[in-house]
C-alpha cells in the first residue's frame, strides 16, 4: 500500500494549513467552535513548523502512529426538534491533514468537473464552500448564506406555472457516504495528468479508504462540522454522477425534465407536464421516477 506522504506533498500540506489559518483570521471563524478552540495554536504556527510536521510525520508515514493526525472527537448537537447530528472536532494536525487529503480531490477533479458545463444541461448544484486556484495555491471561500440564498433564488426562478416538482433529501447523507465510492470518483473525474502529479496509481485507493476508515472508525461517513471545508466539497462531489444522469432518469411519457436545483443533498427535480395530462398519470410517473 502506498504511503500518504507519497500522495500528500509538502506543498499541498502547506496549502491546507494556509486555508485553516486564513479562516481563523476572518471575521466568520467565531461561528465554528472547533476553530475557536484551535485559533491560538493555528495562528502561532509558521510555514516552517508545518514543513517540519510533514517531514517528520507525513513523509515518514507516521500518521497512524499518532492519533493527533487522524483521530477526531465526536460531538452530538441538536438537529431540528427531535434529532441529533454528529459533528467531529479535530486537533490542529488532524484538521490540516484532513484538508490536505481533500485538496488532492479538489486539485485532481476540478478541471474535468468545470468542463461538464452543468448549467447548459439545466443542472444547478450549490454547496457552502468553493475552492479557487490563484497564484499557485488553493483558497477556500465559505459563504453559507450567499450560497443558500443563490439556491433559493434559482429555485424560485426555475419553477413556473404547472411545473411538477419532485423534492427530497437524503437521510443521514454525510453519515452514509461510502468511502470506496467517494474514492472511486478520483479515477472517474481526474485526468491522468492530475493523477500522475500526485503519484496516484490504481493501488492508491486503499490509502484514502484506510485513512477515512481510521478517521471515522467505519467504512462510510465523512466528518460534519460548521466549517469542514473539504466535507462540503466531498458532499458536492459524491452526487455529481447523479447530476449527470438526472436528465435521463427523469424522462417519462408525460413529464419532461426541466432542471435540477440542489443544495448538497437537498434536491429539487423540476418537471414540465404535457398539457392535459391527468393528475393520476402525473402521480404514477412521479412514483416511477422517484
Amino acid at each position: 500500500m502506498k504511503k500518504i506522504g507519497e500522495i500528500v506533498s509538502e506543498e499541498l500540506f502547506l496549502n491546507a494549513f494556509h486555508i485553516c489559518q486564513n479562516y481563523c483570521r476572518s471575521e466568520h471563524f467565531i461561528h465554528d467552535v472547533n476553530f475557536r478552540l484551535l485559533k491560538e495554536r493555528l495562528l502561532s504556527l509558521s510555514d516552517s513548523n508545518i514543513k517540519t510536521y510533514h517531514k517528520n510525520y507525513i513523509a515518514n508515514d507516521l500518521v497512524y502512529a499518532l492519533p493527533e493526525f487522524f483521530a477526531s472527537d465526536v460531538v452530538s448537537i441538536p438537529k431540528r426538534l427531535t434529532g441529533v447530528r454528529e459533528y467531529r472536532f479535530f486537533s490542529v494536525p488532524a484538521m490540516v491533514c484532513f484538508n490536505a487529503i481533500g485538496l488532492v480531490f479538489v486539485d485532481c477533479c476540478s478541471q474535468v468537473i468545470e468542463q461538464l458545463d452543468f448549467k447548459r444541461k439545466r443542472v444547478f448544484a450549490y454547496y457552502p464552500t468553493k475552492f479557487i486556484y490563484k497564484d499557485g495555491e488553493w483558497t477556500a471561500r465559505n459563504d453559507y448564506k450567499a450560497e443558500y440564498n443563490a439556491f433559493v433564488d434559482k429555485l424560485n426562478t426555475e419553477i413556473g406555472p404547472r411545473d411538477v416538482i419532485l423534492q427530497f433529501d437524503i437521510s443521514g447523507y454525510f453519515e452514509t457516504i461510502f468511502h470506496s465510492k467517494l474514492v472511486g470518483l478520483l479515477r472517474t473525474f481526474a485526468p491522468e495528468s492530475s493523477l500522475e502529479k500526485h503519484s496516484i496509481s490504481k493501488d492508491s485507493a486503499s490509502v484514502f479508504e484506510f485513512y477515512l476508515e481510521s478517521l471515522m472508525q467505519k467504512k462510510q461517513g465523512i466528518p460534519q462540522g460548521r466549517k469542514n471545508f473539504v466535507s462540503d466539497y466531498f458532499g458536492y462531489l459524491y452526487l455529481i454522477p447523479f447530476d449527470i444522469e438526472i436528465p435521463k432518469l427523469a424522462q417519462s411519457a408525460h413529464l419532461q425534465f426541466k432542471s435540477l436545483v440542489r443544495y448538497v443533498d437537498d434536491i429539487n427535480v423540476i418537471l414540465k407536464a404535457t398539457d392535459g395530462t391527468p393528475k393520476r398519470e402525473i402521480y404514477r410517473e412521479l412514483l416511477t421516477i422517484e
